[in-house]
């Protein structure tokens, strides 16, 4: 569910760089990422997605990534990816 990817452009929607993301449900084609850090949200083709080669981020404390989230979202106003994201945070074991 948390990954960190290397956007070098295939993501326009997206910062540059080293990103750190959360991967929602995907769907047939498509999946949506959405950028823990600074809330922005991106659907993705499912082989663009496996072309990044994202790697896991398994040592994220998720009680800390929804923190995080839940700070900026005072700047933000909640869209349904970032509910299902923070939703998918509140399930997911420690």
């Amino acid at each position: 569910m948390l990954y960190r990817i290397y956007n070098q452009g295939e993501i326009p929607s997206l910062a540059h760089g080293w990103r750190s993301v959360i991967a929602l449900t995907p769907g047939r084609k498509w999946i949506t990422l959405l950028d823990w850090t600074t809330l922005e949200t991106a659907r993705v083709e499912i082989g663009t997605w496996h072309k990044l080669r994202p790697q896991p981020q398994d040592w994220l404390n998720p009680r800390n990534v929804q923190t995080t989230m839940r700070r900026r979202l005072k700047y933000i106003t909640r869209t349904e990816p970032i509910r299902e994201a923070l939703r998918m945070l509140r399930e997911r074991p420690l």
